[in-house]
């Protein structure tokens, strides 16, 4: 079960050589020892951008960082509905070939995002959760105004994220515990017939 908690994120950037390998496993291991660990982020402003920059800083030549993200904070519900087919056609295969880890903003559906390309498959996946949107703050206009089914969508794309990623982090105990502790409740709202058999995220 991917319940982790953690205010940052530590980079695999070393493999123990000591047992003896064939030569395509010590090249296999070199190669990932040089590789580059790739950080997605929609909402590319204030508190996230921080964040970002802030890990871009923990690389270096060998094991380097690299943020993409999308500038500016206005919008943010329709990065999150969009972001995942932005950053499909921003990344390119080529620049994949040398990644070994991808950290991808909760805000980027990322179930959708590993459909969009498929390299995506063979690579490491963590989500961090700055913010979850079954505790994030909406006014009752807001909802009023698309029935609930935009939350409802918003909060989807989470939960098929933390399905999809082979890590899930948190940036607070309060953000993990709100998430988990609704997701019943939430899926209960599906209707009958429609309804998935219990998630297990």
């Amino acid at each position: 079960s991917p319940r982790h908690c953690a205010p940052c994120l530590a980079w695999p950037v070393g493999h123990n050589l000591g047992h003896r390998k064939s030569a395509s496993g010590v090249r296999a291991a070199q190669a990932q020892a040089h590789a580059m660990a790739l950080i997605l982020e929609p909402f590319y402003h204030g508190s996230h951008k921080y964040w970002c920059d802030v890990l871009s800083t923990l690389g270096s030549s060998v094991n380097p960082v690299r943020v993409v993200g999308m500038p500016g904070g206005s919008k943010w519900h329709w990065r999150m509905l969009a972001s995942a087919a932005h950053f499909a056609m921003t990344v390119t295969e080529e620049e994949l070939q040398h990644v070994d880890t991808v950290v991808v903003s909760a805000m980027t559906n990322l179930a959708e995002l590993a459909g969009l390309v498929p390299a995506l498959a063979a690579k490491r996946k963590v989500l961090y959760f700055h913010e979850n949107q079954l505790e994030y703050p909406r006014s009752g206009a807001e909802s009023r105004k698309s029935a609930g089914q935009a939350d409802f969508n918003l909060v989807w794309n989470q939960i098929a994220s933390c399905l999809c990623a082979d890590k899930v982090l948190f940036n607070s105990e309060y953000n993990l515990e709100t998430f988990y502790s609704q997701i019943g409740p939430f899926m209960n709202r599906i209707p009958k017939g429609a309804r998935p058999p219990p998630v297990d995220v």
